[in-house]
Parts: C-alpha cells; structure tokens; sequence
C-alpha cells in the first residue's frame, strides 16, 4: 500500500474501509518508530565504541 494508491482510493471507500486503512498506517507508523528506535541504540553504541577506540589511540 503506497500513499498514491490510498489516494486513489480514498473516495470510493467505505467507513469500515478507513477504519480499516487507518489502522493500517497506524500499525505501520508503530513498527518504524520501534525500527527507529532499534536503530538509534544501535547508533549509540557505535558511537560509544567510537569513542573507546579514540581514547585508546590517543592514551598510546
């Protein structure tokens, strides 16, 4: 389900069909923030590996 093809079908649908359709994005919106999420610890700790490699460069 891409946005053009809501769009598009957004007039004909019925009210269980919105329904439907919003629950949809919703679920899908959930899922990236959780994706996010998960992403953003993993960037943390390469950050934090980063930064321990740096500092163990710059003690020797």
């Amino acid at each position: 389900m891409n946005r053009h093809d809501i769009e598009q079908k957004l007039p004909a649908m019925t009210q269980a069909q919105l329904v439907e359709t919003v629950k949809t994005c919703l679920d899908m919106i959930e899922r990236l923030e959780n994706d996010l999420a998960v992403g953003t610890h993993k960037l943390d700790e390469m950050t934090a590996f980063v930064r321990k490699l740096s500092d163990v460069k710059s003690a020797t």
